[in-house]
């Protein structure tokens, strides 16, 4: 019996995505797109950018397509990828501390922002920013649970 394949696969895509950036130059961001066809096992996913890479701080639109082994092409798929910035992290810190009055650790957290306003990314950074681990970390279990200190 000869079975001709002429539809085209489907794609599953995951939906938006949002990670913390690791460094200035974003974050590795991995992700699984597979796709089902009626006829063969498996398809091939092509995405651009590829899991696993680098993708900049900022809105990333990932595109996918799969082919099947009969040559026939999906439609594109596509989903957002959000890395989130040092000022988008500090921003979510703040709301998590707001939530038990905020008081010195915002503070601490303000003037990283400030410091971030001001043009710096590294070195001057890294005195607020110790500053503030140091301050959750020594709240562990009292003000903070110890999962939330960690989070």
């Amino acid at each position: 019996m000869l079975v001709l394949d002429t539809t085209s696969p489907t794609l599953h895509l995951p939906s938006a995505l949002t990670v913390d950036a690791t460094s200035l130059s974003g974050a590795v961001v991995s992700f699984t797109a597979t796709a089902t066809d009626l006829v063969d096992v498996t398809d091939q996913v092509d995405c651009k950018p590829a899991p696993g890479s680098t993708l900049p701080i900022g809105h990333t639109a990932v595109t996918c397509t799969a082919t099947d082994t009969h040559g026939n092409p999906s439609a594109p798929g596509s989903f957002d990828v959000y890395v989130k910035g040092a000022t988008a992290q500090i921003g979510d810190q703040i709301a998590l501390v707001g939530s038990t009055g905020g008081g010195s650790f915002a503070s601490q957290l303000e003037n990283a922002l400030a410091h971030l306003a001001g043009g710096s990314q590294t070195a001057r950074l890294r005195q607020p920013r110790r500053a503030y681990i140091n301050h959750l970390q020594a709240q562990s279990g009292k003000q903070f649970s110890v999962s939330r200190a960690n989070a």
